[in-house]
């Protein structure tokens, strides 16, 4: 089981803590962001804290947009 954040495991308890939703309600950006926080989710947790993506979170993020955009 893969560990999210703070006593988060799993995506199903992940996607509940970071966006109240279930897994399959998850929006592409959602379910990239999840994907981004591996492999060290309770460093990246500091972020989400903020509330605030930084410019070099999102360049971090790019590259799977473009691939699924790729993939469609």
């Amino acid at each position: 089981m893969i560990e999210y954040g703070p006593a988060v495991y799993g995506i199903r308890s992940a996607a509940r803590h970071y966006f109240n939703r279930l897994p399959s309600e998850l929006s592409p950006s959602e379910s990239v962001y999840l994907s981004t926080i591996l492999p060290n989710p309770k460093r990246y947790h500091t972020h989400f804290e903020r509330g605030v993506l930084l410019p070099a979170w999102l360049e971090r993020m790019r590259p799977i947009f473009d691939r699924m955009r790729e993939r469609g």
